[in-house]
């Protein structure tokens, strides 16, 4: 995982193109731009408790109920992006859920 992408929340893959070594680690970074930043000074994004795993949430309920404002309040407040995963979305459909009593 990339490390610069990690520090702000986004897990995304490092290319083995764009690589560099820091105190005896190799690091895969996900762009030109994280390679360019990781370079100039790679110890923010390895401080304790760097690279932290982002955290995912998962938001449902009935229609109209509010999920999209929620979904972007809580992007705000935690600094992280809204992504709507359609596949997750058939997959957990409220409707075609059957109760019994």
């Amino acid at each position: 995982m990339c490390p610069v992408a990690l520090k702000y929340g986004r897990s995304i893959a490092g290319k083995p193109r764009l690589v560099t070594s820091f105190l005896d680690n190799i690091f895969f970074l996900s762009s030109p731009d994280a390679l360019e930043q990781f370079k100039f000074n790679p110890r923010p994004y390895l401080l304790p408790k760097m690279p932290t795993s982002p955290i995912k949430f998962f938001v449902m309920g009935h229609p109209l109920a509010g999920k999209s404002a929620f979904a972007k309040e809580l992007a705000f407040i935690t600094k992280s992006s809204v992504s709507a995963n359609f596949e997750m979305r058939k997959k957990m459909d409220l409707h075609n859920i059957v109760y019994k009593k």
